[in-house]
């Protein structure tokens, strides 16, 4: 048996309250679509209108919905479907705020938010296994923010841009860096745990999968960086460090 969600139960009601008669179509969608950074900023504020309407806050809910629909007004133009999503989701949130407290639709929804909160707190508390995904995937977060802070040291880590697409540059600048160094720690460990594997070390899978490549201890972030050093040869890497074991063993 599954509930409804309470921003289900928005969606449902923006198909009552909001639609245009008729069942008209949307409109032809033109060929642009948001950035990565606006997308990721996008996903943010919508969790954040979704965690307000589970608490049947939708005053405090109508903020980051308007947020998204300047932005896509903005990037993708008023006539995207996208764009008219975002405006009947507000319309939606505005009608559902003005209803009363003690309206049928209003304490239904707020009554659903609790069933739903209360649901997940007896599955958190009787499953270890969820605790444990939740804490892994919170420190694998953890990891990436870290990562970007240690990366983003220019300017003590503060985008002084004025513009928002300035912003955004530099934010896609970021992000392109700490993709560079995961890309380049998961092929040097995938051919370290190779060559360890090929000397007779036993190193099981289910442990290899919990190692992160959101490291940066071993990568040198400041000094003069060579833009005009010639690349090397497709397929070419930079050789392994020896094991301290084998220095002492040749000592």
């Amino acid at each position: 048996m599954s509930f409804l969600t309470p921003w289900s139960a928005l969606a449902a009601c923006s198909l009552a309250l909001a639609a245009p008669p008729g069942g008209a179509d949307r409109p032809a969608a033109p060929v642009r679509e948001l950035s990565r950074a606006d997308a990721e900023r996008a996903r943010d504020l919508y969790a954040k209108a979704v965690a307000f309407g589970r608490a049947g806050r939708f005053v405090e809910a109508q903020g980051p919905v308007r947020d998204i629909l300047e932005l896509r007004a903005r990037v993708l133009g008023g006539d995207h479907y996208e764009t008219a999503d975002a405006r009947r989701e507000n319309e939606t949130l505005k009608k559902l705020a003005a209803l009363p407290k003690t309206n049928v639709v209003s304490r239904a929804l707020r009554e659903i938010g609790r069933i739903e909160r209360t649901l997940f707190m007896i599955e958190w508390y009787s499953r270890p296994e969820l605790r444990d995904r939740c804490r892994v995937g919170l420190n694998k977060g953890e990891a990436g923010n870290k990562l970007a802070r240690a990366v983003f040291f220019h300017e003590r880590g503060e985008i002084r841009d004025g513009s928002f697409e300035s912003q955004a540059f530099r934010a896609s600048g970021l992000n392109l860096v700490v993709s560079a160094i995961v890309l380049w720690n998961t092929v040097y460990l995938s051919r370290a745990v190779e060559s360890l594997r090929a000397e007779g070390r036993d190193l099981p899978d289910d442990v290899i999968r919990h190692i992160s490549p959101q490291i940066w201890e071993h990568i040198n972030l400041t000094g003069i960086y060579d833009w005009m050093h010639e690349p090397k040869p497709k397929g070419t890497f930079r050789p392994l460090r020896v094991a301290k074991e084998n220095f002492m063993a040749a000592a």
